[in-house]
C-alpha cells in the first residue's frame, strides 16, 4: 500500500489531539468544579500530546506524503528502494509513538511515586 506510514502518522496525530483537547477541556472544567481538579497535575501531558504528539507528527506525515524521495527508473531498483523506505517509515512511526504514549503515561505516575512514598515516611 502506497504512503502506508504517512497516512498512519496522519491519523495517529489526530488522535492526540482529540486526547490532548479532552484533557483540556477536563482542566478547563477542574477551574469550576472541585472533581475534575485532579486534572491540573496533567498540564505537561496535554501540552505534550498536543505539540509533540498532534503537531510534530502531522509535520512528519504531511511533510513526508507531499515530498517523497527521488525513486529510481528501473522496476527492480524502486521495489527494494520502496521496502527500504516502508521499513524505515514503520519504524519512525512506532518508535516515535511508543515514546510519545510512554512519555505521557509515566510522566505523572513517577509524581506520584514520590508523593506516596513522601506520604507513607511520615
Amino acid at each position: 500500500m502506497k504512503f502506508l506510514y504517512q497516512r498512519l502518522m496522519i491519523k495517529t496525530s489526530i488522535f492526540y489531539f482529540l486526547a490532548g483537547t479532552l484533557i483540556g477541556f477536563f482542566m478547563f472544567l477542574g477551574y469550576n468544579f472541585e472533581n475534575f481538579s485532579f486534572f491540573f497535575k496533567l498540564r505537561e501531558v496535554h501540552a505534550h500530546l498536543l505539540f509533540l504528539g498532534f503537531v510534530i507528527q502531522m509535520i512528519m506525515g504531511v511533510g513526508l506524503w507531499m515530498f517523497p524521495r527521488k525513486t529510481p527508473q528501473e522496476p527492480e531498483e524502486r521495489v527494494k528502494l520502496y521496502r527500504k523506505e516502508e521499513k524505515q517509515g514503520l519504524s519512525l512511526y512506532f518508535l516515535f509513538n511508543s515514546g510519545t504514549v510512554l512519555r505521557s503515561i509515566f510522566k505523572d505516575l513517577f509524581k506520584i511515586k514520590i508523593f506516596i512514598t513522601l506520604l507513607f515516611q511520615v
